[in-house]
């Protein structure tokens, strides 16, 4: 049974993404706020495509969208508009994204509400990678991401050479950047991008 759009104070966003017709609710409530927060950092133009976008691919992936426990996917709508920025970003080149992107979504992380739910999930993927890394990879995760010691640093406290400890934490940061890939279901062209900066955003807000 489809609800009155004229209740659509009573729908949640859950309920909301059972029909296509009741999916309008969804866009009368985001839509502008998105729009608003992404036209910040990317321009109007970008920011109308980036939200029909994001829109759209709420509504392919309705079915495994899990909202708050009131039926609220808020939280997740913001997260994603903010890997579709890093996406926008990315398909430029490199220095674009790092000379650009870093600063605006590391302001857009630190000024959004939402970013708790994404905090908290990347802590917990970054945990569980901890423990899928091997000893020699873990010891040096921890140096150089915890610890915040550098390639140089780090060979001198684990006695080995400066290659080995890049090797080893290019091996550990590929497990957090696929956990991260997986747990997201992100295929863009940003993943590698994604997972680095979801990680210095983290690393801001904690420390």
């Amino acid at each position: 049974m489809i609800i009155a759009l004229n209740n659509k104070k009573d729908i949640t966003d859950i309920e909301a993404l059972r029909s296509r017709s009741q999916f309008k609710i969804v866009f009368d409530r985001y839509a502008t706020s998105l729009y608003l927060s992404a036209s910040k950092h990317v321009g109007k133009d970008n920011a109308e495509d980036i939200v029909q976008e994001l829109m759209i691919e709420t509504w392919k992936k309705r079915e495994n969208i899990k909202g708050n426990s009131e039926g609220s996917i808020k939280n997740y709508l913001f997260i994603r508009l903010k890997f579709k920025i890093i996406d926008f970003f990315s398909q430029k080149p490199d220095h674009i994204l790092w000379e650009d992107a870093l600063p605006e979504i590391i302001q857009l992380s630190m000024n959004e509400e939402h970013d708790t739910t994404l905090l908290n999930e990347l802590n917990k993927i970054i945990s569980d990678s901890m423990d899928e890394m091997t000893p020699s990879e873990l010891i040096v995760f921890k140096l150089r991401w915890e610890k915040q010691l550098s390639v140089k640093d780090t060979s001198k406290v684990l006695s080995v050479s400066s290659k080995s400890v890049m090797n080893r934490f290019s091996t550990a940061m590929k497990t957090v950047r696929q956990n991260v890939s997986s747990y997201y279901n992100e295929d863009s062209v940003a993943g590698y991008q994604l997972t680095i900066i979801a990680l210095i955003i983290l690393k801001l807000a904690v420390y």
